[in-house]
């Protein structure tokens, strides 16, 4: 690719990105106030605390190392997403590549996903952005048919690598490098498979030592062999929605405690969460609403990937159809029949469906940001196939430019008018943190709503003592009536109670409480407990 094209596609996505880390600096969503949480006990030494089944270690311990640097969580996370988006651009290039994509097509295609970048460095403290880098950078090293030993051992140690960032990653990279040399093996002469075998069993041995350093001290945790507890909370979801319960406990059962003595909240390790055990095989009810289910999540996903990568969708499926129609020859010409998938052009649809089927199987609720490598895939594929329209079209090589040029434009649409969407809500948790900063709520404390924002307020508070006092958030009221609110913070020692949006009546538990401080937004309330008599 031309150097003005690599400084175009960097200055794009660094300009933007710099811009707007003032704006979003205090962007936290409530999964990442449990990263950066698990971030300040690798960072303390606190590693029984750290070890959690629910969420993948390579993004607090990343994070962990810039924070014993001396640098703030916030510029920290900005660095990670800033390094982790730049990785993502050069392997979509490098696969690019493999398509056979002159260098204005592989432009097009980074470019198209450069808004959907700088949204993902918006929301700097999670770890699907990382989680996009490490899986493309398996991708791409898997895609090569060129078996050695230490290429297969590092293919392994990459999706070992995958799993650390997000637990999905581990059937994902398992199906996904069996599937693939089980294939290639299939193709290749049988007194010509010794290579390709050994480099596999590498690979696997690779992945299965990065799996188990993680995977054991799981188990010495939890009591029994493991290695991650994502799945299981995301079924008990699922059966919650079949009963009708669309909150998780956090939500509704009133008070959680953290899971540690040094644990933000209990979001720290749902996995302590008390949900039921739930799998689609045992009745047959389950099956049929976990069959309806996936029919709405399907529904969902590809809603997702209309809204984020709309034009680059209908090239690829386009082509496909030109194929069918030659093959069945349903009005297609022979004159010009439609060009087959190129190998690499197979394997990234392999990938690509295998993941979104991966994450359709145990996925309780879409959520754009589960699927960065689709989006990836989708606009490469999609791209691709933009040259086979333009054969079939008059003025061939116009149609294809303005095709390109209609894709990307068409993919910026989305995450630019969420960049612009968020910007209030983004400024919201700046005065937030402003307040964390000036009300000194130290020890237990407990809310009477909004379980997300006073999640912020405690990583705030946490973060404005640079994590040297303990803030501990039980959870809020929920469905709790006064009374037994007020039994639960006395049972939990609860010393601070938040109050959002205070109610002009007061309620019980308010008689062993006396109001603490004022921030100046009016919206927030704080009442300590009171001191007990002198007799």
């Amino acid at each position: 690719m031309p150097r003005w094209l690599v400084l175009l596609i960097f200055l794009a996505y660094l300009v933007p990105c710099l811009c707007l880390a003032g704006p979003y600096r205090h962007f936290i969503s409530s999964d990442g106030t449990a990263y950066l949480s698990l971030a300040r006990h690798w960072a303390a030494g606190r590693c029984d605390e750290a070890v959690n089944g629910y969420w993948g270690p390579l993004f607090p311990v990343l994070l962990s190392g810039l924070l014993l640097l001396g640098g703030s969580a916030y510029l920290a996370s900005k660095v990670i997403a800033l390094v982790a988006g730049l990785v993502v651009l050069f392997m979509m290039n490098r696969l690019g590549r493999r398509l056979d994509l002159p260098p204005a097509l592989r432009a097009a295609a980074c470019l198209a996903f450069v808004p959907l970048a700088v949204f993902f460095n918006c929301q700097s403290f999670l770890a699907d952005f990382l989680f996009l880098a490490v899986l493309l950078v398996y991708l791409d090293l898997a895609a090569a048919d060129r078996p050695s030993l230490p290429r297969g051992m590092l293919i392994g140690f990459m999706g070992g690598l995958c799993y650390l960032a997000k637990g999905f990653g581990l059937p994902y990279v398992l199906a996904h490098y069996y599937v693939l040399n089980s294939w290639r093996a299939l193709r290749t002469p049988p007194g010509e498979r010794g290579p390709a075998i050994r480099s596999f069993l590498a690979g696997l041995l690779a992945f299965a030592a990065v799996v188990a350093a993680w995977a054991l001290p799981l188990s010495l945790k939890y009591g029994h062999p493991t290695t991650g507890t994502t799945a299981a909370l995301h079924w008990a979801a699922i059966g919650d929605l079949q009963r009708g319960v669309l909150d998780l406990p956090h939500d509704v059962a009133g008070l959680i405690p953290p899971p540690g003595p040094n644990a933000l909240s209990g979001w720290d390790d749902p996995t302590f969460y008390a949900m039921g055990y739930w799998r689609p095989w045992l009745s047959w009810e389950n099956a049929r609403f976990y069959a309806g289910h996936m029919l709405r999540s399907a529904a969902g996903i590809l809603e997702l990937h209309f809204i984020y990568v709309p034009l680059a969708l209908y090239w690829p499926i386009g082509h496909l159809l030109f194929m069918f129609m030659f093959k069945y020859k349903i009005g297609a010409s022979a004159q010009r029949p439609p060009r087959t998938l190129s190998p690499a052009a197979r394997y990234l649809w392999f990938s690509l469906l295998l993941y979104v089927g991966g994450y359709l199987l145990v996925m309780h609720n879409p959520n754009w940001r589960y699927f960065g490598p689709s989006y990836v895939l989708v606009l490469l594929l999609g791209i691709a196939a933009i040259p086979e329209w333009g054969r079939w079209a008059p003025w061939g090589p116009a149609v294809s430019i303005i095709a390109a040029l209609a894709t990307t434009l068409a993919s910026w649409r989305a995450p630019v008018a969420d960049i612009v969407h968020y910007l209030p809500e983004a400024r919201q948790f700046d005065s937030l943190a402003r307040a964390a900063q000036t009300l000194h709520v130290t020890g237990g404390f407990a809310a009477t709503g909004m379980w997300a924002n006073s999640l912020r307020f405690a990583a705030y508070r946490r973060e404005a003592e640079d994590d040297k006092i303990p803030v501990r958030f039980f959870g809020v009221q929920g469905r709790l009536d006064g009374d037994a609110f007020r039994r639960a913070l006395a049972e939990n020692g609860i010393g601070y109670v938040l109050v959002w949006k205070p109610a002009a009546s007061s309620q019980t538990w308010m008689r062993d409480y006396e109001r603490f401080d004022q921030t100046a937004d009016p919206k927030i309330q704080v009442f300590r407990r009171r001191a007990p008599r002198s007799p």
